[in-house]
């Protein structure tokens, strides 16, 4: 993050909780219920709190939720059902709000709630039957963040709401064999883009956000997800006022039809809907309707006190990763499930074109430590894999510290691949793979603190000063520290990814280097510690290179992280 102690909130610990949290409306097979649902509050569960992670410092608009497990609870505190979120990043960030910083910034996470448990449910019809229709199997989730505080005091007093916003969402049944974390529907956007030109913004050009909409035969409606896409009149407040909003039908000729208005402007309508409509609001779409909508493209206009206007209209093919993030060790390989669809139906055949995505103003960029197929094409399913394979990007990305001045190694490097369907341009610029490819690591044979251990941890020290605060004293360059905190190092390193107890909580040392510490801790000496080894000979210093100077600030500090690191992107918020 910008500014001269690189940080706006340096006693962060990546903590990602639900408080006041509480169950707003129910939805049935027959639309909206009266349920005992509502009302039911929806709390974190555990001893330690979820964490929210950024891949790397280069790329922090695809922030992670990992050992977040959520539970629905009734007055007397029981649990009703309970499950843990399969960790997921957020997609979509855009600057809902009117100004330029991370508070009017507002994004989405799709994941599935996973080793349900249910409690006693008979008190709810609703409940009891979202539980029979699942048959065991896992919960979809779906939620959006926005209003976002950053501001410490509010008036010279402490702000309450300091790192806290707004979250608004829902829970269904997960249909089997649907992806987890993007939706298979008719998908929206204002414009086109070719990967790797540049990104509109944080804001599109028509005014609202890429959204998923849904056709449902059976219920005769059309269900759209607005809930990350319309802009607000103030951080966390209420929709703007964009005249009449319609979700018309247009056909090959250009004709239109109207499908149904969005009710956006009742009040309360965001935190009881989470801006989930099913339209025609008050009837069913007649058989020729039904037609038309499998025939026409969907559009989402304007109707204020002048023209028309057009503010989003359905993508004719689409393609989207359901996992679009990945950590990599050299030979690692990742397989990524691209779904293409047309109009909400699977498409068997379509070339998918991937691209990488190079960062600008760097001419020396690794390109060799990933590697993927320029295309893929869709099985009957309209599913196209696509194997990407990390190689060591050798020593790319490093930074002079000023005390001591000297050159701080960053492990790995951050890869961008874009991807669309071919003669198609892609809707929407947060549709691209995000990659860390770490650097190969070889220790010495066995692990000794003198011979690579002290150096890895001191410089891991360097990057977060805050892992001083994991015991009572710990400081990763003295050997004393460690050896003293050797069981409680080993019991966090050792845990899966997905554990919130997981060390390092921004989950970004290699695989090669935690197998590497974990083997140096647990292979002990005759003394009963880890080894030390022998001390290197000093070698002379060389003169200490000059510090670089810091880039200007694209955006203010008090902006916050997203936002700059969008800025660092050129992807300049409007």
């Amino acid at each position: 993050m910008p500014g001269p102690v690189g940080q706006w909130n340096p006693d962060g610990r990546h903590a990602f909780r639900l408080e006041n949290v509480t169950v707003r409306s129910a939805v049935g097979e027959n639309g909206p219920a009266a349920d005992p649902v509502v009302g039911l509050r929806l709390a974190t569960r555990g001893l330690v709190p979820a964490k929210l992670v950024d891949l790397d410092t280069d790329q922090q608009l695809v922030s992670e939720i990992f050992g977040l497990v959520l539970a629905l609870v009734d007055a007397a505190g029981l649990v009703l059902v309970e499950g843990a979120m399969r960790p997921a990043a957020f997609t979509d960030i855009w600057r809902r709000g009117p100004v330029v910083s991370d508070e009017s910034a507002s994004a989405t996470y799709q994941s599935t709630l996973d080793d349900v448990r249910w409690g006693d449910v008979s008190s709810s019809p609703l409940l009891t039957r979202l539980r029979d229709a699942t048959g065991g199997g896992p919960l979809s989730i779906k939620f959006d963040l926005d209003g976002y505080s950053m501001q410490r005091t509010v008036n010279g007093a402490p702000n309450p709401r300091f790192t806290r916003g707004r979250i608004a969402g829902t829970l269904g049944p997960a249909a089997d064999g649907e992806p987890r974390h993007t939706v298979l529907g008719r998908q929206f956007g204002s414009e086109q883009h070719r990967p790797g030109a540049a990104a509109p913004g944080f804001r599109p050009d028509g005014g609202v956000n890429y959204f998923p909409g849904v056709v449902d035969p059976a219920a005769r409606k059309v269900c759209l997800d607005l809930g990350n896409a319309l802009p607000v009149a103030t951080a966390g407040g209420a929709p703007q006022d964009l005249g009449e909003l319609v979700l018309v039908c247009r056909a090959a000729d250009g004709t239109e039809h109207d499908i149904g208005a969005v009710g956006y402007r009742a009040p309360g309508w965001y935190e009881t809907t989470a801006g989930v409509v099913d339209l025609p609001p008050d009837r069913e779409l007649s058989d020729d309707e039904l037609t038309q909508v499998a025939a026409g493209r969907l559009v989402l206009v304007a109707r204020p006190a002048g023209p028309q206007r057009t503010l989003s209209e359905e993508a004719p093919d689409h393609v989207r990763a359901d996992t679009f993030v990945a950590r990599l060790d050299p030979g690692d390989q990742w397989v990524v499930r691209l779904h293409v669809t047309r109009r909400g139906e699977p498409v068997a055949g379509a070339r998918v074109n991937l691209v990488l995505l190079r960062p600008p103003g760097a001419p020396q960029f690794p390109v060799h430590g990933l590697t993927f197929p320029a295309s893929v094409t869709t099985d009957p399913g309209g599913v196209a894999e696509a194997t990407l394979t990390a190689a060591d990007p050798g020593d790319p990305r490093f930074f002079y510290t000023t005390s001591p001045n000297r050159r701080v190694h960053v492990d790995g490097q951050v890869y961008r691949v874009g991807y669309e369907v071919d003669g198609a341009g892609q809707p929407n610029p947060s549709s691209f793979l995000s990659v860390l490819v770490w650097n190969a690591f070889v220790p010495d044979d066995p692990p000794t603190w003198h011979g690579s251990m002290r150096r890895l941890l001191a410089q891991y020290g360097d990057l977060y000063p805050w892992m001083t605060r994991f015991g009572p004293q710990l400081d990763m360059a003295e050997y004393e520290h460690i050896a003293a905190q050797r069981e409680a190092i080993v019991d966090v390193l050792g845990r899966d990814v997905t554990d919130p107890r997981y060390m390092p909580v921004s989950r970004d040392m290699s695989g090669s280097r935690r197998k590497a510490v974990l083997t140096w801790l647990t292979n002990l000496g005759p003394d009963g510690r880890p080894l030390l080894g022998a001390p290197p000979v000093p070698a002379p210093r060389p003169p200490a290179p000059p510090v670089a100077a810091a880039p200007e600030a694209l955006v203010p500090e008090e902006a916050g992280g997203k936002t700059a690191a969008a800025a660092r992107l050129r992807i300049a918020p409007r």
